[in-house]
């Protein structure tokens, strides 16, 4: 496999055991989630959301809307091993490969 980027490595890493997982159901209709996180991925969820300026659980938001995407899209091809997202800029420029695992 290709090189990781420093922070899907930090990510991989810090991602480390689950405790309990348990949802609730508020009065908006909405589903709370209650997950136990490694002390580092707590951290990297922090430096992520400071990055963006919003909070903890919209990260998560957009990391699982990603991921659907990105599931959709490899549901649709062929099967391959080797699967790669590219990182581009306005110009659609690849700025980085990045290795799905």
């Amino acid at each position: 496999m290709g090189k990781e980027s420093e922070d899907f490595k930090r990510l991989r890493e810090a991602f480390g055991r689950f405790g309990d997982l348990s949802s609730d159901k508020n009065e908006s209709g909405s589903i709370k989630y209650e997950i136990s996180f490694s002390h580092e991925f707590d951290k990297l969820l922090v430096e992520l959301a400071n990055k963006k300026g919003i909070n903890k659980a919209e990260v998560i938001r957009r990391a699982v809307a990603s991921y659907a995407v990105m599931q959709r899209e490899l549901a649709s091809g062929p099967e391959e091993a080797g699967w790669k997202i590219s990182i581009t800029n306005e110009k659609d420029e690849v700025l980085r490969d990045v290795e799905l695992p």
